[in-house]
């Protein structure tokens, strides 16, 4: 490729791109694949993957006829990349980690680290054996604060297969909340766990933005014995933080 051409980008943003846009790419070589059958049969030099119209999805809610998984991508961007005899550099992230650290959801936290372990096997399974390649596996920070004491319930935790976020949007949607989190996590609420998530639901009717989904985590936090540390604690504050 050209100095400063990306030869494969991979994800979801669609939005972003307009039809003049994509008419371009291809004009310049690109490859425009929009779900995990056309990523997985393409064998293009340039390569360009728009599966969503905005963020990819959690990896437990994704439709895999539709989106890729992180390893899915990691795979193919190698695939295809390898055949540069002068070598690549490939950035892979696993960016929903983040999002489920700001949302306080320790369950779907565990579904994206998870998808992010499989696709590091799948760049490990390129490196090993061979000594012209570096692979480096880090983070960028610690979103929300997440804390797994000895009290965690790691076996409810895997068995919530739905994100507080879609949790919450049913929820405003006017679905029962007590048994929507029964269905979804196998958890009976108490009154006043009820209590508070409908009062959230009062108060991000009333202009509060995330009042469901913050009150989901948390009272699902509580009971599943983790905890969101508060980055500053050790300057005594002690609210929990949605940030990085």
């Amino acid at each position: 490729a050209a100095r400063g051409d990306l030869e494969v980008v991979l994800g979801g943003g669609a939005k972003n791109f307009s039809d003049a846009a994509l008419e371009k790419l291809v004009q310049k070589g690109y490859a425009v694949v929009r779900t995990r059958a056309e990523l997985m049969a393409s064998a293009p030099r340039r390569l360009l993957g728009l599966f969503t119209p905005s963020h990819m999805s959690f990896d437990r809610e994704r439709d895999p006829a539709v989106e890729p998984s992180l390893a899915d991508m990691t795979y193919k961007a190698i695939e295809t990349l390898r055949r540069n005899p002068e070598g690549f550099f490939l950035m892979v992230e696993g960016g929903k980690i983040d999002f489920a650290g700001h949302a306080h959801d320790a369950a779907t936290m565990a579904g994206e680290f998870a998808g992010f372990d499989a696709a590091i096997r799948v760049a490990l399974g390129f490196a090993e054996g061979r000594s012209d390649t570096l692979l480096v596996i880090t983070a960028d920070h610690a979103t929300g604060g997440l804390d797994i004491g000895e009290s965690a319930d790691l076996e409810k935790l895997r068995k919530i297969r739905i994100s507080v976020e879609t949790l919450g949007q049913q929820i405003l949607d006017g679905k029962a909340a007590a048994e929507l989190v029964k269905e979804h996590t196998g958890l009976e609420l108490g009154a006043e766990e009820l209590a508070l998530v409908e009062k959230s639901v009062a108060d991000e009717k009333g202009g509060e933005r995330f009042a469901v989904q913050t009150t989901l985590s948390h009272v699902l936090s509580r009971r599943l014995g983790v905890t969101w540390m508060p980055l500053d604690y050790h300057f005594g504050v002690s609210k929990n933080t949605h940030g990085h």
